[in-house]
């Protein structure tokens, strides 16, 4: 079972001492463990915020998806990515939250908070029919001025584990890696070479996802057939294909048709065929293109003969920082930001970014992503860019605290 278990303790009792993680070692200790109880019965969120929901889904995906290798595939995770930045939202102020309640698609921070708290819970299952688990942590320099009200909101709220470190104990990336691994099914987090954090990070948010469920009515394993799969160029590649006629909802566009497959916990897979001639990196470049598509407004019952190929897809988002600020944030990422909830030191946002994995196959599919926030200590303000090309005669000066130690002129490198 991969549900953090719910403490019942009162938040006082638990922080009573420093616990060691459960990673099996001292490069980082777990100061509050998840604290949230949701009610037994949940609040439905707000229109707004399901829109904002899909909007967000909708810009980000139009700028993601066209990037995907004609030759591989891709997978993006917008409720990962969202609740990182829903939560890193609740850590900033003024203009730097302003910009963000408008990437999310909200317009102030109370609405934020209580529908996306209320909204990660209603998520959360885990059963006979699939599993929805959705895990967040907090990992902290140590000794940095944080303000506890900004930190406990986080456990709160989004029952985030918050551990304290040594961001230069080279063990650290290994207790990050760990974590994730278990939060993630065992699917991500292979490489603790991925979590090493830079110099100037204070703070690692991460919000990470793992899904799994069977269909609702699985494919036979004996109607799999080997046949051509078409590439963007014209060639061609063998693929494992499903087949199946089923009873399903169905509907048209402009450019594209779609299926939804339902599987057994009530997701639904939903797959969008663009019209002949359309690429689908072209078609996932118009965000009315994807509306209409993810979204539909009406569908149709149809009796539907399918030919599906199996895939097992991983992929990371590494512009995460360039997108969120064309689409509207761009504050968050410069000198200008402000993290004044979170701490009196000037802090800004260094980079975001995911790693994401989906499979299907006969009986169903299973998932995970991660999304990780780094936020970091203020660097120097850039007041220009500037292009140099030493390809001529240059001067050069070696010097040591204060004193030159070598100075002179390359003439002729070559020599």
């Amino acid at each position: 079972m991969l549900f953090r278990k719910k403490l019942a303790a009162p938040l006082a009792a638990i922080l009573a001492g420093l616990l060691l993680t459960s990673c099996g070692n001292s490069a980082a200790v777990q100061i509050k463990a998840a604290a949230y109880e949701p009610p037994e019965v949940l609040p439905s969120v707000s229109e707004e915020f399901t829109n904002g929901v899909q909007n967000f889904t909708v810009s980000t995906a139009s700028q993601i998806l066209p990037d995907t290798d004609p030759q591989s595939g891709s997978v993006y995770s917008p409720a990962s990515l969202y609740l990182a930045l829903a939560m890193t939202a609740g850590l900033t102020a003024g203009q730097t939250q302003s910009e963000m309640l408008t990437v999310l698609g909200m317009d102030n921070a109370e609405t934020l908070l209580s529908d996306s708290a209320i909204w990660y819970s209603s998520l959360l299952h885990d059963g006979n029919q699939g599993t929805l688990s959705l895990s967040n942590s907090v990992w902290m320099q140590e000794d940095f001025p944080f303000h506890q009200e900004a930190v406990d909101l986080l456990s709160q709220k989004y029952s985030a584990s918050v551990y304290q470190a040594d961001f230069s104990d080279a063990s650290l990336s290994k207790a990050i890696a760990e974590w994730i691994r278990e939060a993630t099914g065992g699917l991500l987090g292979k490489d603790a070479g991925d979590f090493e954090p830079d110099p100037d990070t204070v703070m690692l948010l991460y919000s990470t996802l793992y899904y799994k469920s069977a269909w609702s009515k699985e494919f036979s394993t004996g109607q799999t057939v080997s046949d051509a799969f078409i590439l963007s160029d014209g060639s061609t590649v063998n693929a494992m294909y499903m087949n199946q006629m089923l009873t399903a909802s169905y509907w048209e566009g402009e450019g594209f048709t779609a299926v939804s497959i339902p599987l057994q916990d009530g997701a639904q897979m939903r797959l969008i065929l663009p019209d002949e001639g359309i690429s689908a990196q072209s078609f996932a470049s118009d965000p009315e293109n994807l509306r209409a598509a993810f979204f539909p407004e009406n569908t149709e019952t149809a009796q539907v003969e399918l030919h599906l190929p199996k895939f097992d897809l991983s992929d990371q988002s590494d512009d995460l920082p360039g997108l969120l600020s064309e689409l509207g944030m761009p504050t968050a990422f410069t000198n200008a930001a402000d993290f004044s909830p979170l701490s009196d030191e000037s802090l800004f946002l260094s980079n975001i970014r995911q790693q994401a994995t989906l499979s299907i196959d006969e009986k169903g599919c299973v998932g995970a992503a991660f999304t990780e926030v780094s936020v970091n200590t203020s660097a120097a303000m850039i007041d220009k860019e500037v292009e140099m090309d030493f390809n001529r005669p240059f001067l050069y000066l070696l010097e040591y605290a204060g004193t030159p130690l070598f100075t002179g002129i390359v003439a002729n490198p070559a020599d």
